[in-house]
């Protein structure tokens, strides 16, 4: 696995794990939680068998960063750095 695509699969982990950590703060939020985190091991399992689709991830993310920004900072970072990561790769 090329050395980006390694970085990748380490921050989407590192995001995986935090999303796993948050606690939502309504109903809307633990949902688009749980969509995400399912995205997210989605493109992991995909990753393996490479029939991933790295733009709707990117999308997804990015969807992610507008609506947990303000309530969880750090999630928002993570998600930031998932999506640079992307962003390095072309998507």
């Amino acid at each position: 696995m090329p050395e980006k695509r390694k970085q990748l699969r380490d921050t989407l982990i590192a995001l995986k794990d935090e999303l796993n950590g948050v606690r939502p703060e309504s109903d809307k939020q633990e949902a688009a939680l749980r969509e995400l985190l399912r995205d997210v091991q989605d493109f992991l399992r995909a990753e393996d068998n490479e029939e991933q689709e790295p733009q709707a991830m990117s999308d997804k993310i990015e969807q992610g960063i507008d609506q947990f920004e303000a309530t969880h900072p750090k999630l928002a970072l993570y998600m930031n750095d998932a999506l640079q990561m992307l962003s390095s790769l072309g998507i």
